[in-house]
């Protein structure tokens, strides 16, 4: 699991630090991310050859794929300082699936366009409440 460029370095220890230094990039601040993990299926591979806790002391489950990339997920939306005002969608998928992973963006893809149209919705009714606007009635929504 290490580099080929630098074999002393832990790719995952590399991908958790790049993630940190592009998800708290103050030019992102307001900015939705969407992490995909890929190659689910070579991951469920090593975690039978490698015990991730060889490499995350804090990690306390076993070789379960499942307990594995839902504390992967865990660390690297742990990273994100901007928790307030950003989003960060996560996917996990077999990247060779391409049908899984078509659903999964879409269903992404999806809730960021929803997230958008309430805060849409939020912003319309503020700026015309605070205008005195006309009141909504429960025939407007």
């Amino acid at each position: 699991m290490t580099c080929p460029e630098d074999e002393s370095i832990n790719r995952m220890e590399e991908s958790l630090d790049l993630w940190e230094r592009t998800v708290n990039d103050s030019n992102f601040e307001k900015v939705a991310f969407i992490l995909t993990f890929t190659k689910e299926d070579l991951f469920e591979q090593k975690l039978k050859k490698r015990n991730l806790k060889n490499y995350f002391t804090d990690y306390d489950g076993n070789e379960d794929p499942i307990i594995a990339i839902d504390f992967i997920t865990k660390l690297f939306i742990s990273k994100n300082k901007f928790k307030n005002t950003r989003r960060v969608y996560t996917i996990s998928v077999n990247a060779t699936d391409t049908q899984a992973t078509i659903k999964s963006l879409i269903a992404v893809k999806d809730a960021i366009l929803l997230q958008a149209e309430v805060k849409e919705r939020k912003h319309t009714r503020s700026k015309s409440g605070s205008k005195g606007g006309h009141r909504r009635t429960k025939s407007q929504f």
